[in-house]
C-alpha cells in the first residue's frame, strides 16, 4: 500500500472511492488531504439519470459548468495562481452550490441510500 503514496508525500491526493485511501489520510498526521474526482461524480450521476432525471440532471448541468471553466483555464494556459484565483471565485461558488442541494435532497429522504442517486450524492458529499 506505501507503493501508491510515497510514505514523505504531502499535499493533496485526487482519487476515485479506492476504500484505501482514508488510511493513508488517517497515518499522516494531517499532511495528507483527499479529494474525489468531478469525472467519477459525474459518471454517478449519469448512471442516476435514468431513474431520476430532474435531480440528476440539475448536478450534471452545475458539473458541466466547473468543466467549462476548466477547459477556459486550459484555453488560456492559466498558470498555478490563476487556476487557484478562478477555481476560488467561480468553481468554488457552483461546488458549494452542489452539496447544499445534495445536503437538502438527503435531508428530504426523496432517494434511497442504495438507489442510483443515493450512491452519486454519497459520493459528491466527499468531495
Amino acid at each position: 500500500m506505501d507503493h501508491i503514496i510515497p510514505a514523505d508525500f504531502s499535499g493533496t491526493v485526487q482519487c476515485d472511492g479506492y476504500a484505501a485511501y482514508p488510511s493513508f489520510v488517517n497515518r499522516s498526521e494531517g499532511r495528507i488531504t483527499m479529494a474525489a474526482c468531478w469525472a467519477h461524480a459525474r459518471r454517478k450521476f449519469v448512471e442516476a439519470a435514468e431513474s431520476t432525471p430532474h435531480h440528476a440532471g440539475w448536478m450534471l448541468l452545475q458539473i458541466q459548468h466547473l468543466y467549462r471553466i476548466e477547459k477556459q483555464l486550459r484555453q488560456s494556459k492559466a498558470g498555478p495562481r490563476q487556476r487557484q484565483a478562478v477555481r476560488a471565485s467561480q468553481s468554488r461558488m457552483i461546488t458549494d452550490h452542489i452539496h447544499k442541494a445534495i445536503t437538502r435532497l438527503k435531508l428530504s429522504r426523496r432517494h434511497l441510500p442504495q438507489s442510483a442517486m443515493g450512491k452519486a450524492m454519497d459520493y459528491a458529499l466527499t468531495m
